[in-house]
């Protein structure tokens, strides 16, 4: 298929189907055209049926002129095959056969930008990687020391500000979970226990408030974790697709309240 002015301009091959063979009165498979933001369904659109040959000298069959607004409402309505030099050449010339559209769909895939101002809320949910291959936070090498000078300088400080920092301004409750995995944690009775696969970091629950607390939370809870493993990322795949259906039945969103 090639899409552009009906007449003058430049056409652009826009979609090819998957090869069909053997078939007189071949069932082509479907196939999606993207408008790339195109909301102009006149725009002439041209499709071509070739015999296909193994050597690539494919014959031409001929073509039918639409549209994607022909399309849509005459869906199902044979269009005629028209060969242009047949028409020119050969007296009493009406077509070369017929292309039928048996199911014509419109959908529409807004971008991020459209989701975010129809009112979509964006949320942030954190899980730090405890186990033993970061290093104890002790070492200065370890990818979770916490500097004397409170500086944001290892990896997971700077991975949740900078992502934390985007993200905030797509929610309005700046509330976000805060877990970790792949450590022991210590008791009351300074005790450890086994290892946690999913846990909060947070003693006052899963869910810290705006960026600054998922930061201070986390540097917090050194004192009581330490570094061990497997890892195993289930449990929280499993924790944060559970959140996640929370906000999916909108028992959360502001519109429901």
């Amino acid at each position: 298929m090639a899409a552009g002015p009906r007449s003058g301009g430049t056409t652009r091959l826009t979609t090819i189907s998957i090869l069909v063979g053997l078939l007189l009165v071949p069932p082509w498979r479907p196939c999606a055209k993207g408008t790339n933001g195109d909301r102009n369904y006149t725009t002439f659109a041209n499709i071509e049926v070739f015999d296909f040959d193994k050597k690539g000298r494919h014959h031409f069959m001929g073509q039918a002129e639409t549209s994607v607004d022909s399309l849509l409402r005459n869906c199902g309505v044979p269009m005629f095959l028209i060969e242009p030099e047949l028409v020119k050449s050969r007296r009493g010339y009406s077509n070369s056969g017929w292309l039928t559209a048996c199911e014509v769909l419109l959908e529409s895939h807004p971008t991020f930008a459209e989701f975010v101002a129809g009112g979509c809320e964006v949320s942030l949910l954190v899980a730090v990687d405890f186990t033993a291959s970061n290093g104890p936070h002790s070492d200065p090498s370890s990818l979770h020391h916490i500097q004397p000078d409170g500086r944001y300088s290892n990896p997971y400080q700077q991975t949740i500000l900078a992502i934390g920092n985007v993200l905030q301004r797509y929610g309005t409750d700046h509330q976000y979970p805060l877990l970790g995995f792949g450590a022991q944690l210590v008791q009351p009775n300074d005790e450890l226990s086994m290892v946690q696969h999913c846990f909060p970091l947070s003693g006052s629950g899963v869910e810290v408030h705006g960026v600054e607390s998922l930061l201070k939370t986390y540097e917090d809870c050194m004192s009581r974790v330490l570094m061990s493993g497997p890892t195993l990322l289930a449990p929280v795949i499993t924790a944060a697709a559970n959140i996640a259906a929370e906000y999916d039945t909108c028992s959360r969103c502001p519109s429901s309240s």
